[in-house]
């Protein structure tokens, strides 16, 4: 120790104490200032209702495309945020690049508006004819459907005439 700091040993407690008074104070400010800026920024996130409407499509033995509703409440509006499609599917062949084409048709205002949607990601068994699960999870922010008779459809058309399979298809947002 140098002979200043023996003879005053109070000027370094006393300097530590002044560092931790500033830094508990600089700590309650940061707290007191991000709880209102929270509390506004979560209001405007959260506008609408969540909600989330899930079919089911059976593909049969046939090559026509499929057509489901999906169902939105009457008089209401989704702003789609996600569409997720899961399932399994057997095709007749077994390598084949695209076993089917899905496309989501809403409304809005009487305008009917196509989003096809991207292939989904197959994981095919090593072997021969086994089942392919698929899935998909696009993001649709933007997308808008009208509830009640205009409910959005998810129609599938198959390049395979033997596919066969049940695809579990989940429309998320929020109502407007």
């Amino acid at each position: 120790m140098t002979q200043s700091a023996k003879s005053q040993p109070w000027l370094s407690l006393g300097a530590r104490r002044w560092i931790l008074i500033g830094g508990a104070a600089v700590v309650v400010a940061g707290a007191a200032m991000a709880r209102p800026l929270a509390g506004a920024v979560q209001p405007a996130a959260l506008a609408g209702t969540a909600y989330q409407a899930r079919v089911i499509v059976n593909l049969s033995f046939s090559v026509t495309p499929i057509a489901v509703k999906i169902p939105v409440p009457a008089g209401k509006r989704l702003d789609i945020e996600r569409i997720t499609l899961f399932g399994t599917v057997l095709p007749a062949q077994s390598s084949q690049t695209e076993v089917f084409t899905p496309v989501l048709t809403t409304t809005v205002s009487g305008r009917k508006g196509d989003y096809p949607i991207p292939p989904p990601t197959t994981i095919p068994f090593p072997n021969g004819l086994q089942p392919l699960h698929l899935i998909e999870n696009f993001e649709m922010f933007g997308a808008h459907a009208d509830g009640g008779s205009d409910s959005p459809t998810i129609a599938i058309d198959r390049t395979d005439l033997g596919t066969i399979g049940q695809i579990a298809v989940t429309l998320s947002g929020r109502l407007e």
